[in-house]
């Protein structure tokens, strides 16, 4: 075998692509791990800015209730304990995220999960889509204008770089 045969070509060094490479590793086997960006982890990548770990794509949340991926992973990183909540801002008004009754409250004024049927009854009646072209189109099609509008359309575009249409 000469110093360019390798027993796994592994595409990213994402989690998926740095764990398989591990794994392969700790069984013998001799891996070529490619990446396109500059740095490896993916998504989960990290970088200190003046003093700052900035998480570079959003927070690096990880739960399992499997004590054996827990045990495999605590080999490489300690774990704070942490609970998500993520609060949306549009202008000067701010919305709980995913889409919940607590969101349908500050949009809408409503707690009744019974209300929520014929807000999004109502929506569509403004404006549907039945055959979609574009995400655009189906979300509004789905949630209506106003939830597409305050807490989707900038993200979205803002996320992927381009018109949600």
């Amino acid at each position: 075998m000469d110093s360019y045969d390798y027993d796994i070509i592994i595409v990213g060094s994402g989690l998926y692509g740095a764990v398989t490479a591990w794994r392969a590793r700790e069984k013998g086997l001799r891996c070529l791990v490619l990446e396109r960006r500059s740095d490896v982890g993916g998504n989960v990548r990290d970088k200190m800015t003046e003093g700052i770990n900035v998480h570079l794509y959003g927070a690096h949340i990880f739960h399992t209730d499997n004590e054996q991926v827990w045990s495999f992973v605590r080999r490489f990183s300690d774990f704070n304990s942490y609970v998500h909540t993520v609060i949306a801002r549009n202008a000067d008004r701010y919305y709980h995220m995913p889409v919940s009754l607590m969101t349908f409250h500050e949009i809408f004024g409503t707690m009744r999960p019974d209300d929520i049927p014929c807000i999004l009854a109502a929506e569509r009646e403004k404006e549907y889509y039945p055959n979609p072209e574009n995400l655009e189109q189906k979300a509004v099609s789905l949630i209506g204008r106003t939830v597409y509008d305050l807490l989707i359309k900038g993200y979205t575009e803002k996320q992927w770089g381009r018109a949600a249409t």
